[in-house]
């Protein structure tokens, strides 16, 4: 078991996705998808804070203004620089193992996240995934990494592409120790994360067919048809 709560999660949105603007303010059972995955990260007992990292411009003020409304903590920073907000929220809350979740995988899991921090302790690694080969659903996606390994990875690429998705460079330099957890059945095929409206509508009907959002992923896995 991990015995104290060491694991920041920064959560990164936007509400500017060019296919489905204002998407992580959608609501399924009376809550947006910022409150889902909220509420379903708050169930980790490894987590220790949760902060969104948003762009600072005008186009993300209505998203904001909902942060601040809700109280939740949060982190401007550069648009297309995800990285750098980041590296400046880590090294804001003095974070020593950071949590990668962005705001379209409402489905993201508490359990699945203490099951690979506890690998990741373990192990003695500097990143861990269950991405890296995927295996299960898109929308499951969880990555994590220390504040050493984002430093490094902050400090030596100005590739626009690692910028944008943050791990890339971590990700192929083999300095660092990987890990990636796998499901037992490969589920990759089945798209769980919200990039459309038909992605919204789809993953609305799966919550609606529980009693709460925060029914853990196995039950979810079953509604597949594998």
């Amino acid at each position: 078991m991990v015995r104290k709560r060491e694991l920041d999660c920064f959560i990164q949105a936007r509400i500017t996705s060019k296919r489905f603007s204002n998407k992580v303010l959608k609501k399924i059972k009376k809550n947006t998808i910022l409150e889902i995955i909220y509420k379903r990260l708050s169930l980790s007992k490894s987590i220790r804070k949760i902060v969104f990292l948003i762009p600072k411009n005008k186009k993300n003020l209505p998203l904001l203004k909902y942060l601040i409304k809700k109280n939740y903590k949060y982190i401007c920073g550069p648009e297309k620089n995800v990285l750098s907000r980041y590296y400046t929220a880590a090294n804001r809350f003095k974070s020593k193992y950071i949590l990668r979740v962005t705001s379209d995988c409402p489905f993201v899991d508490s359990q699945l996240i203490d099951q690979l921090f506890i690998k990741f302790l373990r192990k003695k690694i500097n990143y861990a995934s269950n991405t890296n080969p995927p295996s299960f659903p898109d929308g499951f996606d969880i990555e994590i990494f220390d504040f050493q390994s984002l430093k490094k990875t902050f400090k030596s690429t100005s590739n626009k592409s690692d910028l944008e998705h943050v791990t890339p460079f971590l990700i192929r330099n083999k300095r660092f120790k990987k890990f990636n957890l796998k499901h037992k059945k490969d589920l990759s095929k089945h798209k769980l994360s919200i990039d459309t409206k038909e992605d919204y509508i789809k993953v609305k009907k799966i919550f609606n067919s529980f009693n709460n959002i925060l029914i853990d992923y196995k039950n979810v896995l079953k509604k597949l048809r594998y």
